[in-house]
């Protein structure tokens, strides 16, 4: 069995969609994996929605390094369970949506609201101003009692690594934490995520919903990193729905999904569990070669 990682893309080959493709394409240079590109069809639009698909495949092929294994995969109207079922069964470390801020997105009947809410994997929502850059900054926000979730975070560290200049460590809790709590967090980040350079933060529960989104983003950014089932979910999760979340125009939202079975497979550093890594020289090579 293969442990490269497998990413996808699902597109409905809107502008979002492009922004969303170009930054898997810029994020994605030097590191091994290979890639699915979802999307669903009318039937009337199969035809067309083919010759899409297969000219996407071109494109990533030529901009993308040799090595990768690209594929297709089109679903029609009225699929949408078959999609999420092959989503979750392909267990992909990543699917990368490209969205607007349209209430439309977040109906119930929407492909987005199923995958966003159905699909056992990391989501990124790509939003249409979001800037491609190689040195990011992100906000990682969770619960105090759920800080074991930043294992999850292994699993792309590389990635984080070569892209990012800084990551700030948002802790929510009931109460502020006291200095032996701080002093934790940084000796538990250094080991979990060595080499990263991250900034922490604390604040309390009590502030209003809004009041903490907009303390949590009052500076530029370029992601947002958050966990399922955690306190932040539920309130980017409403923000999401009303098309009101601070900044959606402009950063990446990166919803990261946890279970107990992975997350104690990367704390453990369990072969199981597939870890997005950059390819080195020599695999570079031999690919270009084999190809």
């Amino acid at each position: 069995m293969s442990n490269t990682v497998k990413l996808a893309l699902y597109t409905d080959f809107s502008d979002e969609a492009r922004v969303a493709l170009n930054t898997l394409i810029f994020n994605t240079w030097g590191f091994d994996f290979d890639l699915d590109i979802l999307c669903i069809s009318e039937d009337h639009n199969l035809f067309e929605s083919k010759s899409k698909m297969e000219d996407l495949e071109k494109e990533l092929h030529f901009h993308l390094e040799e090595g990768h294994n690209i594929k297709t995969e089109i679903f029609l109207k009225g699929e949408e369970d078959k999609l999420i079922k092959h989503i979750n069964t392909e267990a992909y470390l990543l699917l990368m949506l490209g969205i607007s801020d349209s209430k439309v997105n977040w109906e119930t009947d929407s492909i987005y609201n199923k995958i966003y809410y159905q699909a056992k994997t990391d989501i990124a929502l790509v939003p249409l101003r979001h800037q491609i850059k190689i040195e990011n900054r992100g906000i990682v926000a969770l619960e105090f009692e759920n800080l074991e979730k930043l294992h999850t975070l292994k699993k792309s560290e590389e990635f984080f690594k070569f892209y990012f200049a800084k990551l700030k460590l948002v802790i929510i809790s009931d109460n502020l934490l006291s200095a032996d709590d701080n002093k934790m967090i940084k000796a538990f980040t250094e080991k979990v995520l060595p080499g990263l350079d991250i900034d922490v933060s604390n604040f309390k529960k009590t502030a209003s919903e809004d009041g903490i989104l907009l303390t949590v983003l009052e500076f530029p950014i370029d992601y947002f990193i958050y966990f399922a089932d955690d306190y932040l979910e539920n309130l980017v999760q409403e923000k999401l729905r009303a098309a009101r979340l601070p900044g959606i125009h402009k950063f990446t939202l990166l919803k990261m999904d946890v279970s107990l079975k992975k997350l104690n497979a990367l704390k453990h550093n369990k072969k199981e569990i597939s870890i997005l890594k950059l390819r080195t020289l020599q695999e570079q090579y031999s690919s270009t070669n084999n190809n």
